[in-house]
């Protein structure tokens, strides 16, 4: 990890500032990593609730076998791209 450190000094008063761009780099992606994750997970959810409630008729219709559902809704969900905005 990259630490950058200014200190600069006056007579009577030390002042002493840290950062690191690369820790708050690796925050930023750590969250939107989560984010994502988050926005994945509450996709598939969605679909198993949304193709759970669709009779067989439709589920055929649409090709999806009622024991697929959950296979159906994780490929989907893994395939969306995550809007941050």
């Amino acid at each position: 990890m990259e630490f950058a450190r200014e200190v600069g000094s006056v007579p009577g008063n030390v002042s002493r500032q840290t950062t690191s761009t690369s820790i708050v780099d690796a925050a930023v992606d750590f969250f939107a990593e989560k984010y994502d994750s988050f926005m994945r997970n509450r996709a598939y959810r969605n679909s198993v609730k949304v193709l759970s409630e669709l009779d067989d008729h439709i589920l055929r219709d649409i090709g999806v076998d009622r024991g697929a559902i959950m296979a159906a809704a994780w490929q989907t969900s893994r395939s969306i791209h995550v809007d941050r905005s």
